[in-house]
């Protein structure tokens, strides 16, 4: 028997194909979530965080997307207020879908701070 052939008996072996896959769908199905809806405090506090965002700005976003929140980090390229997106590198966001805002900035240190 050749080398790869010997090698080849002891590959991996899924007995059941596609049950990684349907379990993971299934597990989709379950997170499924509705949307929340933001009380007038929650969406003052988004609204002056999304003011306050300038470009080159590092974020992380919690966002509903497909029945589901989702998490996305990035920089700020632009927030195109007319059109309803906020970009992040090659994705876009669009604004009324996002439930969060984290700012990824790292603190600035002084040397005069003691």
């Amino acid at each position: 028997m050749t080398v790869e052939n010997r090698a080849k008996q002891f590959a991996p072996f899924s007995a059941l194909t596609g049950l990684d896959l349907a379990l993971e769908k299934k597990r989709r199905e379950l997170d499924r979530s509705e949307r929340r809806e933001f009380s007038e405090a929650s969406a003052a506090e988004l609204n002056e965080r999304l003011r306050a965002l300038q470009k080159g700005t590092r974020v992380t976003l919690r966002y509903y997307c497909d029945q589901e929140y989702r998490s996305l980090t990035g920089t700020v390229d632009r927030l195109e207020v007319t059109e309803g997106l906020l970009k992040l590198g090659s994705a876009q966001v669009p604004i009324a879908d996002i439930a969060e805002i984290e700012s990824a900035e790292p603190c600035q240190f002084s040397p005069d701070a003691v």
